[in-house]
């Protein structure tokens, strides 16, 4: 496996009709064509049967599979036969899921636009989780199921586009190509981006915590750090994390976290006069 890392390919693994995952060394200039060829000769089927799917994508023959965003030990689903209904084409290259911006409170459309658009090189994660392998914030990559048979094998019929389409059941819809499931609403999850994870690995999704990709200085020690904590106050207040952990520190220590039905126990931003608190 190593060996193959080296030569610059990529081990992943393919879930041939939902059943055992089986390993299959790619090489990321490979098309869709090439790797369904790959499955068909290892699994006696024709290539022209299998349909790959890989985070809520059915992907196209000529897709490079560099540009599909799979990283090293990810599990694809190869579906042979069953039920399909094909999501709308459009016009250019459908984008990766772990590259959908997702809007969250205090943030408009244009907002997140422009900072996607302007988002330096060094600057590229977009989703934040607490690894509790890695024991600390790290960047996230998001995947999806069928909320019926857990299964990968399920193409969505439309994009996220916030945190709450991302994290509240059934706001998305999709296709599961399950053979014998007729799965129809979509969970989403979060994984650690920084090491392999099982296929039941979950992580806590960070929604406030993002890449600063507009070099937005810390509230309390006014240096450029990434990722910050941005808080859902009316200014979008932002702070490093290595301040929110002092903030937090010692508003625990003075018991000052303040309870909400709503939320659980709440801290207020440090730099705002009124009631807006996480």
């Amino acid at each position: 496996m190593a060996t193959a890392r080296r030569s610059g390919r990529l081990t992943i693994f393919v879930r041939f009709n939902s059943n055992t995952n089986i390993p299959v060394t790619i090489d990321p200039q490979w098309t869709v064509l090439r790797l369904k060829q790959e499955i068909a000769t290892n699994q006696g089927v024709e290539a022209s049967e299998l349909r790959i799917i890989f985070a809520g994508r059915e992907l196209k023959d000529d897709l490079q599979l560099k540009d599909a965003e799979i990283p090293h030990q990810s599990v694809i689903h190869a579906v042979r036969g069953g039920r399909w209904s094909a999501r709308p084409s459009r016009p250019g290259q459908v984008m990766p899921l772990a590259k959908l911006r997702l809007s969250t409170v205090g943030e408009d459309e244009e907002e997140v636009a422009s900072s996607t658009d302007g988002a330096s090189s060094r600057r590229q994660a977009q989703y934040f989780v607490y690894c509790k392998t890695c024991k600390q914030v790290t960047a996230g990559k998001l995947r999806v199921c069928c909320s019926q048979c857990k299964e990968g094998a399920i193409v969505l019929q439309q994009d996220p586009s916030s945190w709450e389409d991302v994290l509240k059941s059934g706001r998305i819809r999709g296709s599961c190509k399950k053979a014998g499931c007729d799965g129809n609403i979509v969970e989403f999850y979060f994984k650690c981006a920084q090491h392999p994870a099982s296929e039941g690995d979950r992580c806590v999704a960070l929604p406030l915590i993002r890449a600063n990709t507009r070099e937005i200085p810390c509230l309390a020690c006014a240096d450029d750090r990434d990722p910050v904590l941005v808080f859902p106050c009316p200014d979008g207040h932002a702070v490093c994390l290595e301040c929110f952990a002092i903030y937090s520190t010692t508003k625990l220590n003075d018991r000052q976290f303040v309870h909400s039905d709503t939320y659980g126990y709440t801290l207020p931003c440090p730099g705002s006069s009124g009631e807006t608190k996480i």
